[in-house]
């Protein structure tokens, strides 16, 4: 009987994790759209902080999620640019607020 209960609760708990992450992937791919949609009628490009190496060099779970979600979000954005013929361009964070011509777009 605990066994059951243990199996049924594991369920539940992966249907909820499973309903988060849909959440999170509709509002990642909302959020691309716009920012995808916003640099076409500007003729702009977008540039992309490039946040390789965050994870070897921290190793908080709080972190990593936002890390992992960021690096959707970049996927999202390159393939919706891509589609859309807007260039999307990776750039090293390093120095990037000293170089920033307009942060107001």
């Amino acid at each position: 009987m605990r066994r059951r209960l243990r199996e049924k609760f594991l369920r539940e708990i992966r249907g909820i994790g499973s309903k988060e992450k849909r959440k999170i992937n509709n509002t990642l791919r909302k959020i691309s759209r716009e920012v995808v949609n916003r640099a076409k009628e500007n003729g702009a490009a977008i540039a992309i902080g490039d946040l390789k190496g965050v994870r070897k060099k921290n190793r908080s779970k709080t972190l990593n999620r936002i890390v992992n979600r960021y690096s959707k979000l970049i996927k999202f954005i390159e393939y919706k640019a891509m589609l859309d013929g807007v260039p999307a361009v990776k750039v090293k964070e390093y120095y990037t607020s000293k170089f920033a011509v307009d942060a107001t777009v």
